[in-house]
């Protein structure tokens, strides 16, 4: 397994990666970094927040939000999630460099997810990729000798 959790795919005219995780909420961790890792460098930006917040105190320079979605489906749970967090970055102008607090829980045939970005305004020196979207399109989540898997193409 890769040491980050994903890898990046080739892929002909977009921008493909492949999350891995012990767990839903790892897989769909792991999903989240390699999102906000495609639309900015986000060890750089991650590095920024940690020095902001040790110089000013907790919390100062860095923007949160929340991610709540429902779905039948892991893959349509992936969808709306990655797009959701994908939206709210880019209305806010928003540089996001981590995701905490997931969790995902099955009730009623349902599936829950809920979890916190973090990020920092953006700046354009730290701009990577405008990813325009989530490609519904061969978004895959596949469980695999115990560890969850998931591609997912990004249109960019």
């Amino acid at each position: 397994m890769p040491r980050l959790g994903y890898r990046f795919v080739n892929h002909t005219a977009d921008i493909e990666f492949m999350a891995y995780g012990a767990s839903p909420a790892k897989l769909f961790g792991n999903a989240f970094l390699a999102l906000f890792d495609t639309m900015a460098y986000r060890a750089s930006v991650a590095k920024i927040a940690k020095s902001v917040k040790s110089a000013k105190g907790s919390g100062n320079g860095i923007d949160t939000f929340q991610v709540n979605e429902k779905a039948d489906s892991l893959e349509e749970l992936a969808w709306l999630s990655l797009q959701d967090a994908l939206s709210e970055a880019d209305a806010n102008g928003i540089s996001p460099f981590g995701a905490e607090k997931i969790t995902i829980k099955e009730e009623n045939g349902k599936y829950l997810l809920h979890a916190t970005v973090s990020g920092m305004p953006q700046d354009p020196k730290h701009r990577k990729f405008d990813v325009k979207g989530i490609s519904r399109f061969s978004l895959k989540v596949s469980r695999e000798k115990g560890r969850y898997a998931m591609s997912v193409v990004l249109d960019v």
